[in-house]
């Protein structure tokens, strides 16, 4: 119960803040409204790390990667570097991420993973990156529900993390 709560008091902060709907690409300085937002997100991640049972999601997502023919690969490689550009090169480098990579290195990179790197990986993201895809993310989400119940969407979204959090 007690976890609930906190985890609505937290909502309730980020989702109050006037500024945290600005559609400008987030300063190089986080402010105090990313630095929540980006603890939160980095605190549910080490916590699904933690419980999750990293070797069988490895092994779900290599055998997806296996079963893309190399045309949808590409597509979905693409899209995902774009969202992954704003990162530092330093990051990129260090957790070998490049722009163009095979199918194969890709798995590669997944087998060598283990929760010690990816909780390095989660620390080591930038608050201003996280917050930036959090507000690109509401961007979106306000778009899509235009006619819609806005504060119902936000509810039902929080909803969900605090179940996730509490199993």
């Amino acid at each position: 119960m007690l976890k609930r709560i906190c985890l609505n008091v937290v909502a309730l902060i980020i989702f109050s803040s006037s500024n945290l709907m600005a559609e400008e690409a987030a300063p190089k300085s986080p402010g105090i409204g990313d630095r929540i937002i980006a603890s939160t997100f980095k605190t549910l991640a080490k916590a699904y790390v933690a419980t999750a049972n990293l070797e069988k999601i490895k092994k779900t997502q290599i055998d997806h990667l296996r079963g893309m023919n190399n045309d949808k690969f590409q597509k979905r490689f693409h899209k995902i570097q774009s969202t992954l550009n704003p990162l530092p090169a330093s990051f990129k480098t260090k957790y070998g991420l490049k722009d163009q990579m095979a199918k194969e290195e890709v798995i590669a990179e997944i087998e060598k993973l283990d929760k010690k790197q990816i909780n390095q990986m989660i620390e080591e993201t930038p608050d201003t990156f996280i917050a930036l895809q959090f507000k690109n993310y509401l961007r979106d989400l306000k778009q899509d529900t235009k006619d819609s119940d806005w504060v119902k969407k936000i509810h039902e979204f929080w909803e969900k993390i605090v179940v996730k959090t509490e199993k």
